[in-house]
């Protein structure tokens, strides 16, 4: 009956480790102008890390937005968002996979697409 006991310990808490880790996008993309989005991210759990961080670069002059995506280093110390004049800035949260978001390019395309696809089906 002990043995049992100490099995259903040790699972409990396993469980609540693991469901404590955030899991956060991890890689980077660019995109120039209207053009289409480069790079790749991918999910990555976050062990030591209660955040998600996206630090960019967007210079509205030439439409060239950079973003990459990981785990909140010490920056981080809660949500919301930072940019300096010179268009960097960084973002932290605290929920999965919230580092994501769309440049305003990319919620255009999208806009586009969904109309094309009304048009064509409809």
């Amino acid at each position: 009956m002990a043995s049992y006991s100490y099995m259903f310990v040790i699972f409990f808490s396993l469980t609540a480790v693991t469901l404590s880790q955030i899991s956060c996008w991890y890689g980077s993309t660019i995109q120039y102008g209207n053009g289409p989005v480069q790079g790749q991210i991918s999910e990555v759990p976050c062990p030591y890390s209660y955040y998600c961080m996206k630090t960019y670069y967007h210079d509205k002059s030439a439409k060239y937005y950079s973003n990459n995506y990981g785990c909140a280093d010490y920056r981080c110390a809660r949500n919301g968002c930072t940019e300096n004049r010179n268009g960097y800035g960084e973002c932290c949260c605290s929920k999965n996979m919230c580092n994501s978001g769309i440049s305003p390019t990319s919620a255009g395309s999208m806009i586009l697409a969904l109309g094309s696809f009304l048009y064509m089906y409809l």
